[in-house]
Parts: C-alpha cells; structure tokens; sequence
C-alpha cells in the first residue's frame, strides 16, 4: 500500500503528463482529448469515458515510470544494472539495440519489452541534438522479474573483462550472431522465422531457480550491437559466433581486424569488419563522402609520433538526411565523451565494415549505413 506522500506524489506526475508534450497533446491533455481538434465539436459520454480511461492509464504509466524507484525499491537480489541497451520489439519479436531508435522517424514508446523477462521497458534519451547520452531503454518500475538475463548485465560485463562467463550451454545474455539486411528473411539461429516462436533469445531456469545461460544468438539490423558485445565481452570472442555479409570469419575474433600502430599494409582479404581508435580533428565532408582520420597507421621505430594514418571514407551519396545526421550525432557524442580525458583507457572507438583502396591503402571506404558505427570504452586485447 502506497503512504501519502507516495500517493500524492503520483498524482503530481500524472498531472504534470497531463501538461507536457510527452502526453501527445497540445497544452492541455485533457481538453485535447475531450474535444478532437478535428471536428472540435464535443464528444458523447461514452467516448468520453473511453478516452478519460485511456489517457488515465496513459499518464499512470507514465508516472510510475517516473516515480519507479522511489516507488518501488529494488531488493538486494534484483540489484543490477536499470539501463538495458537492448529491447524486443513486440510487434516484430526482433532484437533491437537502443541506437536503432536514433534512426526512426516515430519512436512508439509502448512497443517495447526485456528481452530476458518480457517486462515493459521504455525508450529514452534517443533525440538527437537534444540527449547528450546514448539511447537506452528503462524498466517499468525500475525492476526485472527474476531470474532474467539481462538484469545485472553491469556486473557480468565487470567479470567479463577479465575472464570467459560464456558455457557450453550457451551465453548469458543476448547476443546478435549475424547481420541481416531489411530485404533478407529474418532468422533466428535455429532456423525459425522471428517472432514466430521463442528462438534464441528466451531464458531456461533450472528447477531450482538458478539462472541458465541458454542465449544462443540473434540477428540485427547493424553493426552497433555487435560491436558493444564486442568490446564488453574480450574473452569470449573467439567462442561467440558471428556471420557479417562480405567479411570472413565464423566468430567475433575472427570476423573482427583491429587497425593500430603496424604500419601501412595490404589487408588480406581487403574487406573486413575494422576497428581502431579516432583521431582527433574535422571531418572532411563533402555531398558525396565524409572521411575521418584514425588513430592507426605507420609510427616508424625511433620517430617522435607516426608519419602516416589511415582513414575511412563513408560513401554517402544514397543515404537519407536522416542517416547523415545521426552518423554525424553519433561520432559527436563519442568525441564528447572523451574529450579532455588524457591518459585514460577509454577512447572514442569507430567500427566499419570497409574495403581497403587497391591504390591507396591508407584509405577504407564503406558503403552502406549498417555498416558503420562508433562507441566509447576501453579496448582489451586478450593475449592469444
């Protein structure tokens, strides 16, 4: 049972939905609802109803979103990380990772769930030139129902950093296996059609109650997902299995090239998933590219600094403004993020999928939109 304050404070978040732009209306909710601005006549007494309901529930959503965790503390043994980089989309079962949400035109605010325990989960700071952080989606009432995989996921990644959590039955969170594009047929690991069934992505228990690692992999729409399991995840790598169109490699240690310091050379094959370090400085942009300059290149023995750099020229002459801007938002917010942490492990990592220039081979071009993307942290190379 709520005590007072809880419950008013409750109905001061629903009041205050009730004014704000996140409600859908225009200034006041109620009236926009009571009298459609279409006919601006006003409606019957049980149409009325119905959107009274509807707007109540709406902004009681909407409040204990807000008041989650005051409203609902969180027991020590559900303590794990709120924020969820990942969500299944209800209406398509797909796996979708929060930065795909700076690519739609309509973020639906209500379609979305954990893909661990199937509770509401709720986008948020995905406006770009408004949210300085990343994307990311929030729990209803800032918790999961245990056991689930991807609650405490911030502890995992701890662990991770300095040792395998992958098992033979599988992994313990969700993972993506493979990239497919909008024109394939999407497939989960075992064959089946997604949304179709409960695939890979669903969670076993034991019958004592332990959690089961039991995620066996599913399929995205771009590199970004994968490049955060990539980073969070160093020594599992060369079990984790991957399958990227155009590249070599069955795992994410063998479809992954890091570029550094080695000098300039031919890659072999020239088309790989790369990834190296940016550098600082403007990008050189132009209708038909923009090219950025990596960390990454030739620093001959006994020199001051390096001589030569590679650097990756994004072809985007077919892309949508859309896809533009959130390119350049994303490099941005990385750029942000480091910037005056001098000496630190984290750095502003760019990762595309790109071919080497037969000519030239200090230069990578990519092509498509999917297959770029960059995030900040700190890169462990496990010795092999």
């Amino acid at each position: 049972m709520k005590s007072p304050w809880q419950s008013a404070a409750l109905l001061a978040a629903k009041s205050a939905w009730l004014r704000c732009p996140e409600s859908g209306g225009v200034g006041d909710a109620q009236r926009t609802l009571l009298v459609p601005s279409s006919t601006g006549e006003p409606v019957g007494a049980f149409s009325k109803a119905n959107r009274l309901a509807q707007m109540d529930q709406r902004a009681g959503n909407f409040a204990r979103h807000k008041l989650g965790a005051a409203l609902n503390p969180r027991p020590a043994e559900t303590e794990g990380r709120e924020l969820v980089d990942s969500a299944r989309d209800k209406r398509t079962g797909d796996i979708i990772d929060a930065e795909q949400l700076w690519d739609l035109e309509v973020v639906d605010k209500e379609a979305y769930e954990c893909p661990g325990c199937g509770i509401q989960v709720f986008p948020a700071s995905y406006r770009k030139n408004i949210n300085k952080k990343r994307p990311y989606f929030t729990p209803m009432d800032n918790k999961h129902i245990q056991p689930c995989g991807v609650d405490g996921v911030e502890k995992l990644v701890k662990k991770a950093k300095s040792e395998k959590v992958g098992t033979p039955e599988g992994f313990p969170v969700p993972f993506p296996n493979r990239l497919r594009f909008d024109e394939e047929r999407p497939v989960t690991a075992g064959g089946d059609v997604t949304g179709t069934g409960d695939g890979a992505g669903r969670t076993r228990t034991r019958a004592n109650g332990e959690r089961s690692a039991a995620y066996h992999g599913h399929t995205v729409k771009t590199i970004r997902p994968v490049c955060r399991v990539f980073m969070d995840f160093p020594n599992d790598r060369a079990q984790l299995p991957l399958e990227i169109p155009g590249c070599p490699g069955t795992t994410y240690a063998g479809v992954f090239r890091g570029l550094g310091f080695f000098g300039i050379e031919a890659q072999q094959p020239p088309t790989r998933l790369f990834c190296a370090a940016l550098r600082w400085g403007s990008a050189v942009e132009t209708d038909v590219y923009i090219e950025w300059a990596l960390d990454a290149g030739e620093w001959p023995k006994g020199e001051k600094r390096p001589t030569r750099f590679y650097k990756v020229r994004v072809m985007w002459a077919e892309w949508t403004d859309r896809q533009r801007n959130t390119l350049r938002e994303e490099i941005e917010i990385a750029k942000d993020a480091v910037k005056g942490k001098t000496g630190q492990p984290e750095k502003a990592w760019l990762f595309f999928v790109g071919t080497q220039d037969a000519e030239d081979a200090t230069l990578f071009t990519v092509n498509r939109y999917p297959f770029i993307c960059c995030r900040v942290g700190e890169m462990i190379w496990p010795r092999r």
